[in-house]
């Protein structure tokens, strides 16, 4: 039967139109089947499911065991899968394992049955070596795809992937798509599996040349790691000429930065703007920077960088200070006169934008001792962003006469009021010991209280006190969770600390691969040491081909950091 439906379509003469509606006339069932499926999917005719429909019922009430699947495929396209249900059992019954597989699908996703992984299973597990789609369903399951899970299996996915790959002839056109984007993802830089950049690029090129845009950002990204700017441009440009929403921010960066492409600061903003109409926060903050500065021939504009700010801190509340800062700055530039009545009349804000003011020296000269007297008056009103900035100024004897007593005071009393930079401040003086015992534990108790407020740095001191503490037992694996959480906000020494971790073993299973993701990302986030293991992994050939050229690059670049390490190497 199967191998008779393959030759008839192959078949144009024998399969056109007007052959199989004679046939239909005839009372040929498999003729019914055929040419519903030429409805159903539109292909030589115009779409028209309500013809599908009645072909499918009249193959099936002849006994064609092909058409109940199709039943119940149709009704699932036209937004009915409860009718499907019944039509996929009755396909699965007469031996049609696509119906195994849909109903599978079903279960997997809870689509029209109460969800149940375990039958999901039960369905797909025994014909996935022989079918592409159900090998696809169980791969995406173990990636992690469909979030149900407590924790991916990304060994087992690729297993599934591969087995999928090899009956890639059962698969639709925008499945096999998703199969190599998925390959290819896992392929670079994927816990538990091997990195292997070529079969990366190789699977992400198929996917990126049958037009899926995901895979063509991904593409972008693998070469931008790969440091090849030009092609992960190139890809990033791609996949935002294909309306994906996430590349316009890559798209914008790069000619911001004239990385891969020449730098075009009008582009930059033109592209950026578009991603942050779709809800990207990181375009969002980077039009912040770029408004708040003035870039090439965009003109500073507060007015635009403070509206960003404003909808940016509703999801993102360690960005608040940023917003204060520039609040004052507009605050100052407006009526200078008039902020220092209202500051004199007893204003808090006022108090503060004034002291910001002096502090940075805008539109009225520097004065670090007018700004103490400023901080000092928000702070006696008890606010404890002021608090915590009196006790930088006493810490580090900026516009008043250093004192580590009341610096201690203020930073306590912000503290007690859970503000994020105190306690993370606080956090650091427990590790230090200067104005306080040292005590390690305190210091995990403070900065998991600036954690909590979006203090990202407080994410990477706490990773450090895990892995290098003198009292705190190492624990490794938390440490890298920490670790994660700070080197996903770009912060290059997380990032760096990630790659050491990796190349050590520690927490994680050893992978040179893995390691150099990281070293490349904190290098490029322009921290030294990040810049000096890298180069030694290219040098080496660790985790990635060897290349002397790009090797010396790093290191020089390390060198001009300040990483003395890597200048000695230069030396030799």
């Amino acid at each position: 039967m199967f191998k008779k439906l393959l030759s008839l379509f192959r078949s144009d003469d024998r399969n056109s139109v007007a052959v199989l509606q004679k046939k239909v006339e005839q009372g040929d069932a498999e003729a019914m089947y055929l040419l519903g499926r030429i409805y159903h999917q539109g292909k030589r005719v115009e779409a028209d499911c309500d013809k599908a429909m009645t072909l499918y019922h009249r193959a099936n009430a002849l006994g064609y065991p092909l058409a109940a699947s199709n039943i119940g495929a149709l009704y699932d396209d036209l937004g009915e899968p409860e009718k499907s249900v019944e039509w996929f059992e009755q396909g699965i019954r007469q031996g049609d394992k696509r119906a195994q597989v849909n109903l599978g699908r079903f279960y997997l996703l809870g689509i029209a049955v109460e969800q149940d992984t375990a039958k999901a299973l039960e369905m797909l597990e025994p014909i996935a070596e022989t079918d592409g789609n159900a090998a696809v369903l169980l791969g995406q399951l173990y990636d992690g795809v469909f979030d149900i899970l407590i924790q991916p299996d990304y060994p087992k996915a690729l297993t599934y992937y591969l087995l999928a790959q090899k009956n890639a002839k059962d698969i639709s056109e925008d499945l096999l798509k998703t199969l190599y984007n998925n390959l290819g993802t896992l392929y670079n830089a994927h816990e538990d599996i091997p990195t292997d950049y070529q079969k990366a690029e190789k699977y992400l090129l198929k996917a990126a040349e049958m037009g899926l845009a995901h895979a063509m950002l991904n593409l972008g990204n693998l070469y931008g790691f790969n440091n090849e700017p030009k092609k992960a441009f190139k890809w990033y440009l791609k996949a935002a000429e294909n309306d994906l929403s996430d590349a316009y921010y890559y798209v914008g960066i790069a000619y911001k930065d004239g990385n891969g492409v020449e730098q075009n600061s009008q582009k930059a903003v033109e592209w950026l703007a578009e991603a942050v109409e779709y809800g990207f926060e990181d375009a969002q903050w980077a039009l912040v920077n770029i408004y708040r500065d003035g870039l090439g021939n965009v003109p500073k504009d507060l007015a635009k960088a403070e509206a960003l700010l404003e909808s940016l801190v509703k999801n993102q509340p360690q960005f608040s200070r940023t917003l204060a800062q520039i609040r004052s700055q507009i605050a100052v530039l407006n009526d200078f006169n008039a902020l220092l009545e209202k500051a004199r009349s007893g204003d808090l804000a006022a108090q503060k934008d004034l002291a910001m003011a002096y502090l940075r020296g805008e539109a009225i000269e520097k004065d670090a001792a007018e700004a103490v007297k400023w901080f000092r008056a928000a702070a006696e009103q008890g606010d404890a962003d002021a608090q915590n900035s009196l006790y930088v100024r006493y810490y580090d004897g900026d516009g008043v006469e250093k004192n580590s007593e009341e610096a201690f005071k203020w930073l306590k009393l912000s503290a007690a009021q859970g503000h994020g930079l105190a306690c993370y401040n606080l956090g650091l003086e427990y590790v230090r010991g200067e104005l306080v015992e040292k005590n390690e534990q305190k210091a995990i108790e403070f900065f998991a209280k600036a954690a909590k407020k979006d203090i990202i740095e407080a994410y990477y001191q706490l990773g450090l006190l895990y892995t290098q503490g003198e009292t705190i037992k190492p624990n490794y694996e938390l440490a890298r969770d920490y670790y994660e959480l700070a080197g996903s906000e770009l912060h290059g020494a997380a990032q760096n600390e990630l790659g050491r971790l990796y190349f050590n073993g520690l927490g994680v299973t050893k992978d040179d691969a893995h390691a150099v993701v990281y070293f490349q990302l904190a290098a490029e986030n322009g921290y030294p040491e990040a810049m000096y293991h890298l180069a030694t992994m290219y040098d080496n050939g660790f985790g990635i081909k060897p290349n002397r050229k790009l090797a010396k690059q790093w290191f020089e670049k390390a060198c001009e950091a300040g990483f003395e390490e890597a200048c000695k190497i230069l030396e030799k």
